[in-house]
């Protein structure tokens, strides 16, 4: 299962907040907790690894949609992704462009 997120925090901090989510009230579950509790699934919060190193905010967030637009087995959700239009997908893989981004 995988779950993309761009952020400037540490990756300990976001881990320890997923992990301590499931206790909260279920209105204010996150998606990865909404799995766990709908599907029985983990997460292997020993193994989460960073996919990608961007200092530039907006940089971080295209790479970041590209990595969910990837995925196949992902809890993000699809307005994840709303802010690039999918054909802007087709014209970075004809051109082997993904490869160049992620660097």
């Amino acid at each position: 299962m995988h779950h993309t997120e761009q952020s400037k925090r540490q990756l300990q901090t976001s881990v320890k907040e997923y992990m301590n989510n499931i206790k909260l009230d279920s209105s204010k579950h996150s998606v990865i907790s909404e799995h766990i509790l709908e599907h029985n699934h983990s997460f292997d919060w020993e193994n989460i690894k960073i996919l990608d190193i961007k200092h530039n905010y907006y940089k971080r967030l295209i790479i970041e949609m590209i990595y969910i637009k990837e995925q196949k087995n992902g809890t993000n959700c699809i307005k994840d992704i709303e802010l690039i239009n999918a054909s802007y997908f087709d014209i970075l893989k004809k051109h082997d462009i993904l490869k160049e981004i992620k660097r």
